[in-house]
């Protein structure tokens, strides 16, 4: 479940898009319920994928960082890469979703997704890799708010929307629990590059379902869009201040992974640490001179009551969950000499234990205050961490790792789903 959580965010943009009627949309509420469902699927699986590409990924990082040369720090970008890439287009994919045809983003990302896979499959050098799996979290960017646009709007009747939004959201943590167990098997009886390669089909099999039976925009819609109108839409994407956030959180992890290696007082970690602490500087101070409308992250936001700390919550998953299993699959693996499929199934209780957790989440939100339930979950996660780094050796699993891998999900799951309601709500 580490990306599942990240992968069900819903950008501003799709709060107000439910209140639009444009002809489309219309027509997709109207579409005949076997088609509806197939396309639920199909969307779900969108989302499925996301997750899937991360989790399973987790078991190949050993074989390829061997094969390739890959240092224990780049290594990280293998993931880093696509969940950066992820999330600061997220934003801005829902708003594309929201002014153009969703049918047509989603397209595109399925596209992005399957080519740039196929191609990191071929690829046997570490940079063009890590490229590819940063363009592959461009796709993924784009498919997830554009599948979720379409949902909504393929189920208009608010019991049918919510039990539809539910199963979007739990088709992550499916894909992460699956993606572990799956990446092993590959792994272990084919050969890496086999784990892209299954993107790239699932990538592929989405693209064409959804182009055959989503419905295509009417040419009536475009037609009511002047050329200024159009060039406002472009601007409310706000490409500048994107790319401003995006290279400098970029800039700012290579600067801490080189420290990491080379030393905090070189200039090539210094370097892009200083750069990048002025970009995303002049990401807020661009974001600042812009109207409430055009701005990816508006300022606004952060003047609403506990936003920034709740924005520092809801990173601490993504940090938890990537960080214990980047780490933990690299030292089975490439320590105690694991298989991937033996470093899989001790890595379960990351995932199994998130649907039973989202239920208990739910049940302690409507007994006890919503600000007590966080820390309470926060405070598990706490407990569960501390016992992680007495997991020193394959006889201390059952003693330490998996009572720590329990009581971390569970707090974070707890958390992070509160978290979300409060911000929901």
């Amino acid at each position: 479940m580490s990306n599942a959580a990240h992968s069900s965010e819903i950008p501003h943009s799709f709060q107000d898009s439910v209140s639009n009627h444009r002809p489309e949309d219309k027509v997709l509420a109207a579409l005949p319920t076997p088609r509806k469902v197939i396309l639920l699927i199909s969307l779900c699986v969108a989302q499925f994928l996301d997750t899937f590409a991360n989790s399973s990924l987790f078991a190949a990082i050993p074989p390829i960082s061997v094969q390739l040369g890959i240092s224990n720090s780049d290594s990280v970008w293998l993931i880093s890469g696509y969940q950066l890439t992820f999330a600061s287009l997220l934003l801005s994919s829902g708003r594309l979703s929201d002014l153009y045809n969703p049918k047509y983003v989603f397209l595109s990302g399925a596209a992005a997704i399957a080519g740039f896979s196929l191609a990191a499959g071929f690829v046997r050098t570490q940079v063009p890799l890590i490229i590819l799996r940063a363009l592959m979290g461009v796709g993924a960017a784009l498919t997830v708010p554009s599948a979720l646009y379409l949902i909504i709007h393929l189920f208009p009747n608010p019991a049918q929307q919510s039990k539809a939004v539910a199963l979007f959201a739990a088709s992550a943590a499916l894909g992460n629990v699956i993606g572990l167990i799956i990446g092993a098997l590959i792994v272990s009886f084919s050969s890496w590059p086999w784990v892209f390669y299954t993107f790239a089909i699932i990538g592929a099999v989405l693209f064409f379902v959804v182009a055959i039976l989503s419905p295509s925009p009417r040419s009536a819609y475009r037609a009511h869009h002047s050329v200024l109108n159009e060039a406002r839409r472009f601007r409310s994407l706000d490409l500048f201040g994107v790319f401003l956030m995006t290279s400098g959180l970029v800039l700012f992890i290579f600067g801490v992974t080189t420290g990491s290696v080379n030393g905090w007082d070189t200039a090539q970690c210094l370097t892009p640490l200083i750069i990048s602490v002025f970009l995303i500087t002049g990401f807020f101070v661009w974001e600042a001179r812009l109207s409430e409308d055009m701005a990816a992250i508006p300022p606004s936001l952060w003047r609403v009551r506990n936003f920034a700390v709740l924005a520092a919550s809801a990173t601490l998953p993504f940090m938890w969950w990537g960080a214990v299993q980047l780490l933990f699959s690299w030292i089975w693996q490439n320590v105690y000499g694991w298989t991937p499929i033996i470093a899989a199934l001790h890595f379960l209780p990351l995932g199994l234990l998130g649907f039973p957790m989202n239920l208990l989440s739910s049940l302690l939100q409507q007994k006890f205050p919503l600000k007590w339930v966080i820390v309470f979950g926060q405070l598990i996660a706490i407990a569960g961490s501390l016992l992680l780094p007495f997991g020193n050796s394959p006889q201390h699993y059952w003693r330490f790792v998996f009572p720590g891998f329990c009581l971390g999900t569970s707090g974070i799951t707890i958390a992070f789903t509160t978290v979300k309601h409060v911000v929901y709500h």
